[in-house]
């Protein structure tokens, strides 16, 4: 500290704050005015001569920065004396650069859960700015892009897609409402989960609201927005997804095995059948029953019967990793690829059944040895229906022959 110095900059070793005092000289600011210095679009001290300038966001941007750094920005001053701005902030002492460790990245963040993926789709560069310290001040991994174009691709990727984005309404190139058009229809036609998009707005009108609303946005922040106010949405809709995302684990997957079950097999096998149809290349399903599973569960039990389930799934999910697998009721099972032929896959079906009983899962009395019966079918132009039930017949078919055998 200085004693009549301009700027005064101090800290405190012990809790990281670190603070700034800038004093000046001139004409002050009366006290009925001090009150109003941090208001959005509001301006102070403004005369005839020395016309108001700016947008009167900066003293209200430069507070929330500062709030985000566990700091803030108080102002006082005396008329004729002169005006004194004190800048607080958080900033813990870092290790050297010699012995600090390498930051992970934000991948390695993401792929140990430490991080959530927030796409800031905002083409100014202090809202961009803000945004990105509020969302890194509560732990959230951010990404920029500056037009709606790029959001969409950002959105849509196959890659670390964006758990949240928040979608400014007015940007170049494409506008956000036109942006989460164009994504909720990939989302539907690709079969994608949804992601939540919060519009920033500079207007909260009910129109405007309706107009978020129709075009698939989740939820509204009006611009300048507070880090109180981002932090609650942000996290609102987090949790919204993770129980979406629940929700959508108990409607598809089958609590027995982990498998798919029917539901999910048809609705997805729908949607690669269709894409496979367009691209002209060939489907394969093929059907799977445990052989003599009802005295399996009459002479051992159910929980034994249970382990067998579970023992069958685990093994398709192994030898098939590139496929479509489904529990579909009881002790049958579903397979689709649209990645082989039938000549292709035929073997490693085979081969899949052969295998079969000579393994035996932990828990399993040994008197058990799992046989299974298959039914396979491809072809171009038959709708996924058809194809089960060529397939299914073919079940039949090699249950009837003595089982433990595939037809087709």
């Amino acid at each position: 500290h200085g004693g009549d110095d301009p700027v005064c900059i101090g800290s405190d070793a012990e809790s990281g704050r670190l603070s700034a005092e800038v004093q000046d000289t001139g004409p002050g600011i009366e006290a009925s005015e001090l009150v109003h210095v941090f208001e959005a679009f509001r301006q102070v001290g403004g005369a005839a001569s020395r016309p108001f300038e700016g947008t009167g966001l900066g003293l209200t941007i430069a507070r929330d920065i500062a709030q985000a750094m566990g700091g803030d920005i108080s102002i006082r001053s005396t008329v004729g004396m002169g005006t004194c701005a004190l800048f607080t902030a958080l900033l813990p002492t870092a290790d050297s650069p010699v012995d600090a460790a390498q930051p992970a990245s934000p991948e390695q963040l993401s792929a140990t859960g430490c991080l959530c993926r927030v796409l800031i789709a905002e083409d100014d560069d202090v809202n961009a700015v803000i945004a990105t310290a509020y969302l890194e001040h509560i732990g959230v991994s951010a990404e920029r892009v500056n037009d709606g174009r790029q959001a969409v691709r950002h959105a849509l990727r196959e890659v670390d897609r964006p758990d949240l984005v928040l979608m400014d309404c007015r940007m170049p190139i494409m506008d956000g409402m036109a942006a989460t058009r164009e994504i909720r229809a990939k989302e539907r036609s690709l079969g994608l989960p949804r992601v939540p998009v919060i519009a920033l707005t500079a207007t909260t009108s009910d129109i405007n609201r309706q107009l978020c609303l129709n075009a698939g946005m989740d939820d509204f922040m009006s611009k300048p927005y507070s880090f109180e106010e981002m932090t609650c949405r942000v996290n609102q809709n987090l949790e919204m997804l993770e129980l979406v995302d629940r929700l959508h684990h108990l409607a598809n997957v089958d609590s027995l095995t982990g498998l798919y079950n029917r539901r999910h097999f048809f609705e997805q096998g729908g949607v690669r059948h269709g894409s496979a149809k367009n691209a002209a290349q060939p489907v394969v399903v093929a059907m799977l029953d445990i052989d003599h599973f009802k005295s399996i569960n009459d002479r051992f039990g159910h929980a034994n019967g249970d382990i067998v389930i579970r023992f069958v799934a685990d093994y398709l999910r192994k030898h098939f990793p590139d496929a479509l697998i489904a529990r579909i009721g009881g002790e049958e099972f579903a397979l689709f690829s649209e990645s082989h032929t039938v000549e292709v896959l035929r073997p490693r079906l085979e081969a899949f059944r052969e295998l079969l009983p000579l393994n035996t899962a932990e828990g399993m009395p040994e008197e058990i040895k799992v046989t299974i019966s298959i039914g396979i079918h491809g072809g171009h132009n038959d709708n996924l229906n058809a194809l089960l039930h060529v397939a299914d017949q073919r079940l039949y078919e090699a249950k009837a022959q003595g089982r433990n055998r595939l037809v087709g």
